[in-house]
């Protein structure tokens, strides 16, 4: 029977410090105070495995391991949510499993993230693997700057995610763009099977041509795409819209963009239906999404 998997994306945030007395000096990730920032990441992965409360609000988090290649940083991590109950449902059977849990419990998701530390860039990169009912892409990095903060003296740390107008500089153009919708599933192979019960809307460019990165403004906005797809804008389901863009090296890449939340735009990791990346697999998309950053970081000095 195939399994059942949840969409991964990535989103990428960018962390620096200051000292209060000089606030626009930002100091060197080869310095947070009295040593490398990577050693406050081994340090904080060390003292928090076990689930702790993050800004006592719903979310909890707890980090298993870490693993450092070069500049950079994997550590795996469980995160999620208490505040609501749950029944679980057996989505071989379509039955009860007999399990549940209150408000007071949390269910904990497995991700990861990668962090570059390179030393001379004046900052550090984060990406996150979001993953549904975790506990938020926010999390591990509000976790890291509280441990940080509460382990330093006279810093002050700021982190941003990578935004979208940023982002986009590294494209030149869309290739294609998708309103995916989902239909309920009405019996167990619906539920088994990756693709059955979707709907897709899918807009491609001429030969020759290129859709405008202007474009983006109205695909984020789940009804004008419909409109443009001449469907209904009032549909009740799950609906996504994804965008591929191509690199200025050629290469494409996908995108879940999403006006609803007004958020920057997502890179999709692996799609609903597919298994999560390996590692190595991973690692590489981050640092590709580093690259892309850093390059647009460089051109903005």
């Amino acid at each position: 029977m195939p399994g059942l998997f949840a969409m991964h994306s990535l989103v990428v945030y960018r962390l620096w410090a200051n000292t209060y007395r000089h606030k626009e000096e930002r100091l060197d990730v080869s310095n947070y105070g009295n040593k490398p920032l990577l050693d406050y990441i081994f340090s904080f992965v060390n003292d928090n495995n076990a689930p702790f409360q993050v800004n006592e609000g719903e979310r909890f988090i707890q980090f298993d391991s870490y693993r450092q290649i070069n500049d950079n940083v994997l550590v795996n991590l469980k995160s999620g949510r208490a505040g609501l109950r749950v029944d679980v449902v057996d989505t071989r059977t379509m039955a009860d499993s007999g399990i549940s849990y209150t408000e007071e419990m949390a269910g904990m998701v497995p991700s990861r993230l990668l962090i570059k530390c390179t030393p001379g860039l004046g900052y550090a990169l984060i990406g996150i693997e979001s993953v549904p009912n975790g506990g938020g892409a926010s999390v591990p990095v509000t976790a890291l700057k509280n441990y940080i903060a509460s382990h330093t003296t006279g810093i002050s740390l700021k982190s941003e995610r990578v935004q979208e107008r940023s982002a986009l500089d590294a494209f030149t153009g869309v290739e294609q763009f998708e309103l995916r919708r989902y239909r309920p599933s009405k019996n167990i192979e619906d539920g088994t099977v990756a693709n059955v019960g979707t709907m897709s809307f899918i807009a491609k460019h001429k030969r020759g041509l290129r859709i405008p990165l202007a474009t983006i403004d109205m695909i984020k906005d789940k009804k004008a795409v419909a409109e443009y797809f001449g469907v209904t804008s009032n549909y009740s389901g799950r609906e996504e819209v994804f965008a591929t863009l191509k690199q200025r090296d050629g290469k494409p890449k996908t995108f879940m963009l999403d006006k609803e939340f007004a958020v920057p735009i997502t890179e999709v990791l692996n799609k609903s239906g597919q298994p999560p990346l390996s590692d190595d697999q991973f690692i590489a998309v981050c640092l590709d999404s580093f690259a892309r950053a850093e390059d647009v970081f460089n051109r903005d000095k």
